[in-house]
């Protein structure tokens, strides 16, 4: 893997524009249960990034790996977070800079596909589309890879905070296993299997008593080839959709998810929010003046 600090100024203006992706590798820092380390979203990012390369031969892959950004957690035990807004800067002042050097094809990928955390890629996606270069837009593109396909009845399963189905459990343990973080036979896969919160709702319930689970799913059952397997058919299922998106430059609606189109996801939810409820004190103020 290439990664854009590594390049010298003349190997980077060396790079054709038109067979040069570059792809970010954005995940937090988060607990997944006492034995696995807690950057584990942002390893997994960068597989995720590795596979997309290997499948992408005709174009050059320079990967950048942003400094622990995050807007949400799926635990929240313990997880070191951003502000929505920073992540979207971060992201958005990162490929305008690239693309003043006429570079136009990006792609983000996290170990953290939340609700709000892919909305506020999606965001981004859009506001790159709109920008103009002079009196033209801007033929620069960025793909939420892992916001395809996401569909209207997985959105409901929860809206707001993502349910992945395990969480620290078999895959988690196969991803550290294939980094040497923990072995074979590691106290990690004596761990009891732990179900899922039901809803969104348990969820924040179980945050606010302080008894929100540390990890969930099955560890017992880690083995080695999970991780392999799992990146394989994640890479398999967008590989194709992507490809046609840089050959047209056009964005296809399978790069937006349904959670960009909940409001509470929304970067400016709670400005909408604060707006409604100074002109409905400005309204019931009015009112009350003009009968007194």
């Amino acid at each position: 893997m290439t990664f854009l600090e590594h390049l010298t100024e003349s190997e980077l203006s060396s790079l054709d524009p038109e067979k040069t992706i570059f792809i970010f590798s954005i995940s937090p820092l988060e607990s997944y249960g006492p034995y696995l380390p807690l950057n584990l979203g942002v390893e997994l990012a960068l597989k995720k990034a590795k596979k997309i390369e290997d499948s992408l031969s005709d174009y050059r892959c320079i990967h950048i790996k942003a400094p622990f950004l995050g807007t949400q957690t799926f635990q929240g035990k313990f997880a070191l977070i951003q502000k929505k807004p920073l992540l979207k800067q971060w992201l958005l002042d990162t490929t305008l800079c690239l693309t003043k050097s006429q570079f136009k094809f990006f792609l983000v990928t996290t170990g953290h596909p939340t609700p709000q955390t892919l909305t506020a890629f999606e965001e981004v996606s859009k506001t790159i589309k709109r920008r103009k270069i002079g009196f033209r837009r801007s033929k620069a593109l960025l793909l939420s890879v892992d916001s395809y396909n996401i569909s209207f009845i997985e959105s409901l399963k929860s809206p707001l905070i993502g349910s992945p189905k395990e969480h620290g459990g078999a895959l988690d343990g196969s991803l550290a296993l294939s980094l040497k973080k923990i072995h074979e036979n590691s106290p990690f896969q004596s761990l009891p299997s732990q179900q899922l919160p039901k809803s969104d709702v348990e969820s924040v319930f179980r945050k606010f008593i302080k008894k929100d689970l540390t990890y969930w799913g099955s560890p017992e059952n880690t083995n080695a080839k999970q991780i392999d397997d799992f990146l394989t058919q994640w890479a398999t299922d967008r590989i194709d959709a992507i490809k046609v998106v840089l050959k047209t430059g056009h964005p296809k609606s399978h790069f937006r998810s349904w959670y960009s189109l909940y409001l509470p996801n929304q970067s400016y939810f709670l400005a909408w929010i604060l707006a409604l409820t100074i002109l409905l004190l400005l309204f019931f103020w009015m009112k009350w003046v003009s009968h007194s």
